[in-house]
């Protein structure tokens, strides 16, 4: 036997957990039960410390379960430790240096040594050049790859490791590169990656996941990017997007989630966001079945917009809305008649009709009565009327509809507006844009409205009230003409880009409405 393979083999016997457990176990475990055959009786079956006296029995005992939990631990819950050096993973005697002649002409098993003479190879051998199985190491003696070679390259299933000694990567390889099936490890040793590869990139179906262990995205891969369907999640492990994705980004048909799980939007994605100019032409019911939420709806004099607020869009419509309110306390009845084509109240008719007083005959009994309510009435005029909304909407077929009765497929969206975080506008860069300073819209004060919750002096010197009716309906008036915001306005491919900014802040982007 080698000199050198004895002397380690003594080493290992000398730091092995199982000789050192039972040198340790046997003469303590014989103690142990000659102390515990009897009770201790005299000074000799304890230990002084001090002023204390601790048994003897019991330090044995307690030597005896820290050995064993010794033994338990190495034996059934640690680990196996691999070996990443090269001292003890010689498969042959034979070596040869990476450089020798002779090595072209080896086939077999052998070592190969660097030029400082460390071991860098263990495997098969063919025509002098690694193919079959073998380990390779660096020249400080740390494991670099383990597996399958052909021709000099990792070829087939391996497992490539960090510097550290933990796997890198383990799976299959084509010519050095990650190319099949495989599981990527961050350097801590928890999975990044779990699926297919090619050409050292992820391709094909696959799993990834944060340094955490949380699941970013599910689903099909192109060189390295999200491409395909798939299915991303927020850091939190939540679905943030299911559908289609276009290089890393969503784009195509999909569902958008909030952070609470819940679907927003089910419809077109572009830049991996709502393809906004998708919605453009759209009627209200088509928006409704793709938004998951019901709008609150803003109106004014000029025109009517739908706010759908955990989607942080405003769709902007071609119709107005008219707001009527009758007074009714709990003695009187109401009449209520359906406006003209002009908007006017029709002249009562039994058809326009849509509620009827009702009619009492005014008797003697009736007479007398009336002298002794006259008090009761004074109180009921100093009571809270109630009051009722009838909502109308004027369409752009120059008719009148009530809400309740909308047909949705006749109201058009003409533009649409977004105040989300992070908008990409970056594929405006290189088009003509014109600078515009006016005074704001309906649409841009429903967004700067929601631009204020978040920044409450944001456009501080646009003016305007709102009426809020019900949950529902909020009637923007007032709006100052005067003061105007700053906007910088493109037009590409026939719809038209407005970007909105603050006046004395002019590189943030408050919101973005496109229209046509």
């Amino acid at each position: 036997m080698n000199p050198f393979r004895r002397v380690m083999r003594r080493v290992q016997q000398l730091f092995n957990v199982n000789l050192i457990s039972a040198k340790l176990v046997t003469p303590i475990n014989a103690k142990v039960r000659k102390i515990m055959s009897g009770e201790a009786k005299s000074p000799e079956d304890y230990f002084t410390v001090g002023r204390f006296w601790i048994s003897k029995a019991l330090v044995y005992i307690l030597i005896l379960g820290a050995c064993a939990a010794v033994f338990i631990y190495f034996n059934w819950i640690a680990p196996p430790v691999s070996d990443t050096t090269t001292a003890e993973s010689r498969i042959t005697s034979i070596y040869y240096d990476y450089d020798d002649m002779a090595l072209g002409e080896y086939t077999g098993k052998a070592n190969i040594r660097a030029a400082n003479g460390e071991v860098v190879y263990t495997g098969d051998i063919v025509a002098g050049v690694c193919t079959g199985a073998g380990t390779l190491w660096s020249q400080s003696g740390t494991m670099v790859y383990s597996g399958a070679f052909v021709n000099n390259h990792y070829e087939g299933n391996g497992t490539l490791y960090y510097p550290t000694g933990k796997p890198q990567y383990t799976g299959e390889f084509v010519e050095n590169n990650f190319s099949g099936r495989g599981v990527l490890y961050y350097p801590d040793g928890s999975v990044q990656y779990e699926g297919e590869f090619e050409n050292g990139a992820f391709n094909g179906e696959g799993v990834l996941y944060s340094e955490k262990g949380i699941l970013i995205y599910e689903g099909e891969f192109q060189s390295g990017a999200y491409h395909g369907a798939g299915i991303s999640y927020f850091n939190s492990g939540i679905k943030k997007y299911e559908g289609e994705f276009y290089m890393g980004r969503a784009q195509g048909a999909g569902i958008l989630y909030s952070s609470a799980g819940k679907a927003l939007f089910e419809g077109q994605f572009a830049r991996d966001d709502i393809h906004y100019e998708a919605l453009l032409g759209c009627t209200m019911a088509d928006v409704m079945t793709m938004f998951k939420e019901a709008p609150v709806v803003y109106f004014s004099d000029g025109g009517t917009s739908l706010l759908f607020e955990r989607a942080q869009i405003i769709l902007k419509t071609d119709c107005l809305v008219e707001l009527r309110m009758g007074e009714q306390n709990t003695s009187e009845g109401e009449v209520w008649y359906l406006p003209d084509e002009d908007g006017e109240t029709l002249t009562e008719t039994e058809e326009s009709r849509l509620s009827e007083e009702e009619e009492t005959e005014e008797t003697e009994e009736g007479s007398e009565e009336e002298d002794k309510t006259s008090e009761e009435d004074a109180d009921l005029a100093s009571l809270p009327i109630k009051n009722i909304f009838h909502i109308y909407y004027y369409l752009s077929s120059d008719e009148w509809q009530t809400a309740d009765k909308l047909d949705m497929s006749a109201v058009n969206i003409t533009g649409v507006s977004t105040y989300r975080s992070g908008l990409d506008v970056d594929f405006l860069e290189g088009e003509d844009m014109t600078p515009e300073n006016g005074a704001a819209s309906l649409q841009e004060c429903v967004a700067i409205e929601r631009v204020r919750l978040n920044q409450p002096t944001a456009f501080s010197s646009i003016g305007y009230e709102l009426s809020t009716l019900n949950r529902s309906y909020i009637e923007v008036s007032g709006i100052n003409l005067a003061d105007a915001i700053y906007e910088e306005v493109y037009e590409v491919d026939g719809v038209r880009y407005r970007l909105c900014y603050e006046m004395d802040d002019p590189n943030t982007l408050m919101f973005v409405t496109v229209e046509n």
